[in-house]
């Protein structure tokens, strides 16, 4: 799930992540720091809201409306003090508040941070999300590495329900195979615009689990505990031109049943879990352009690669207006479906992005998105266009 709405996580760490002008994503919003003795108790939040035209290819059988609402929201609630020693300790607490009674905890971990550096202690983004680098693009919460809507409606297109899953995630980039687990992460300071991370993750296999013992172990085909490695560079070349690499690596580890107990049939993995990225970013006056490269394996021995390519640029018209354009292609290997068969998704994404005020923005965005599908995976490529304009407004 970097952001348009960015968690205090990355916005008490002010300089160690990035926070280019032209990527929205990376934008850092902290409120104003704490004293010793007192508890600074906080309250953010974002409302994403889109009016979607959509023409789409659907199966025989099925239709989708050609104009419809897209949203997301989202709230954080913070607790920090300053101890007498100079380090910053607090909680987070981020929600999902939709329709009716879904009011659901997404993150919730204690943080603490200093000139040593920062660590987060529960279920948190974890390292190479939070130094992933993101390209500036038309809208983050469209084409961004987390997307908030996903304007095309691939349950409706008649395909394998698995290929739709993949498809239905909005075609974000970043890493995010640990973000629902409790885990521990530390993130160095940055020095000479360099910062490294790394994540432990104990179990994957029971994000639900909170307070109820330890979760289970050696379950056939289900993945255990995870790492994250992570790192980034900044560097400002002069007053016009700035520039960020990063690379991160995951690995998700897959359970076996013990010798003494009969194997369990194997689940969704048979393999241990492997992603990686690359991606760099350079700004020059109001001019920005980005690439980011991704490639895991699905947790498959075989037939589970997945590779991703993004290129996204963005230019400030004025202060307030700023146009951009991204493009995505993403190659599928469908071994859950079968062997050697591929789907392939090309995303075209063009937009303006207009401030109104402090918080509060509109945009249009148009994209253009084309799948082909293999006849194993459905009866019909997928093509889509899509116009959405809509706001955005966060506290």
């Amino acid at each position: 799930m970097k952001r348009f709405f960015v968690v205090p996580f990355m916005c008490v760490l002010l300089s160690t992540t990035a926070s280019f002008a032209h990527s929205e994503g990376n934008k850092l919003n902290h409120p104003a720091g704490t004293y010793a003795g007192t508890i600074d108790l906080g309250l953010t939040g974002a409302f994403y809201g889109y009016i979607n035209f959509t023409d789409q290819d659907t199966s025989s059988t099925q239709s989708v409306r050609e104009l419809d609402i897209l949203r997301d929201t989202e709230i954080e609630f913070t607790g920090e003090t300053l101890l007498s020693n100079g380090t910053s300790v607090g909680a987070l607490i981020e929600v999902g508040a939709q329709s009716g009674d879904d009011f659901e905890v997404s993150k919730s971990y204690l943080y603490t941070f200093g000139t040593w550096g920062r660590v987060d202690f529960g279920t948190s983004d974890g390292a190479v999300h939070l130094l992933h680098i993101e390209t500036p693009g038309a809208n983050a919460a469209i084409d961004g590495g987390d997307p908030k809507v996903q304007p095309v409606n691939y349950n409706a297109a008649g395909l394998n329900t698995n290929v739709a899953g993949l498809l239905d995630d909005g075609l974000g980039y970043m890493t995010e195979f640990t973000s629902d687990s409790d885990k521990i992460t530390y993130l160095t300071p940055v020095i000479a615009g360099t910062q490294l991370g790394v994540s432990y993750t104990p179990d994957l296999s029971d994000s639900s689990r909170r307070t109820n013992g330890n979760a289970l172990d050696n379950q056939e085909g289900v993945m255990g505990d995870a790492w994250d490695v992570a790192y980034r560079y900044e560097r400002d070349l002069n007053d016009h031109t700035k520039f960020a690499l990063g690379a991160g690596y995951t690995q998700g580890n897959i359970e076996r049943a013990p010798d003494a107990i009969a194997p369990a049939p194997v689940g969704n993995f048979s393999d241990d879990y492997k992603e990686w990225n690359v991606g760099a970013q350079v700004n020059y006056r109001a001019l920005g352009f980005g690439v980011v490269y991704t490639e895991n394996n699905s947790g498959r021995a075989t037939n589970g690669d997945i590779q991703t390519w993004v290129f996204g640029a963005d230019y400030a018209l004025t202060d307030d207006l700023t146009l951009g354009a991204s493009y995505l292609n993403r190659e599928y290997e469908l071994g859950v479906v079968s062997s050697a068969q591929t789907l392939e998704t090309n995303r075209y994404a063009a937009g303006l992005r207009y401030k109104l005020g402090s918080g509060v923005s509109v945009s249009t965005t148009l994209v253009q998105t084309n799948n082909d599908v293999p006849l194993v995976a459905g009866s019909n490529d997928v093509d889509a266009t899509s116009l959405l304009l809509g706001t955005k407004i966060s506290f």
